[in-house]
């Protein structure tokens, strides 16, 4: 399951940009401003994500390991479901911001930050391109995986 979501992602960033050539245009909740993504490609291959600099204006790319690493922790949780966690004004391994909130696990696996450290925001940029990809939706607090029975 988690490999097709991941190779579906992938399918709709080659597609959408494609190959590259295009940005897509990613839209956000609660009517803010659409922002673009565009892939990097390294040995034809996806190595990143290029997010709008308006958006993440300290560290505009997400390699794309990211991505698959959400993905494979829906496969973990008998709902499907995981906790966005906030890092707006909360510190790592806080209740609004749990170790094992897509906010907290990639700070921590990926951005090597520790217990009680502020964070990057990066759940919004992350959660939007995997619903714009019809692969999860939102929820409250939290994004939810989009089961589908045939791909």
């Amino acid at each position: 399951m988690t490999k097709n979501n991941f190779k579906s992602f992938i399918k709709f960033i080659n597609t959408n940009s494609n190959y590259g050539e295009n940005i897509i245009s990613i839209p956000q909740q609660k009517k803010a401003k659409n922002f673009g993504i565009q892939p990097v490609y390294k040995n034809n291959t996806i190595f990143a994500i290029n997010v709008e600099r308006y958006v993440m204006p300290l560290d505009t790319i997400f390699p794309i390991k990211i991505f698959d690493e959400v993905l494979k922790r829906f496969s973990k949780k008998n709902n499907f479901t995981l906790i966005r966690g906030n890092a707006l004004q909360n510190r790592l391994g806080s209740n609004a911001l749990p170790l094992d909130s897509i906010e907290g696990f990639i700070a921590k696996k990926f951005y090597q930050k520790e217990n009680n450290q502020s964070v990057d925001r990066r759940v919004s940029v992350i959660a939007n391109i995997l619903v714009a990809s019809g692969i999860c939706e939102h929820g409250k607090g939290c994004l939810k995986l989009v089961i589908k029975i045939h791909d």
